[in-house]
């Protein structure tokens, strides 16, 4: 399994998937860099057919949104088709693509 990298505000500890400038809860400006546990559960998901020619190679592909034990959504992409609700874990950061497989 992969751990997921987040940023993680410096004040509040309130976690990120994407780097800020400014904490949206607090304000605060300094963030720490973290890998979290990369478990979660699907919150939502859709299945790609057809797609652009620089994923076409991928296709048939499922991109999800998955909440993780760390109370962090985020964007990834998994090979076999899930269910709302199903349990996942990260396996890869592929091009600054996280890679989620079914557990």
């Amino acid at each position: 399994m992969t751990n997921v990298n987040v940023y993680e505000c410096a004040q509040c500890q309130k976690k990120f998937i994407q780097r800020k400038w400014v904490c949206p809860d607090c304000q605060h400006t300094e963030f720490d860099q973290k890998e979290i546990n990369g478990e979660g559960k699907v919150f939502s998901f859709t299945r790609i057919h057809i797609s652009s020619s620089e994923f076409a190679h991928l296709t048939p592909y499922t991109v999800a949104l998955i909440d993780l034990e760390d109370g962090v959504r985020v964007t990834a992409r998994l090979k076999e088709e899930v269910g709302i609700n199903d349990r996942v874990k990260c396996i890869s950061n592929q091009e600054n693509a996280y890679v989620f497989s079914k557990i």
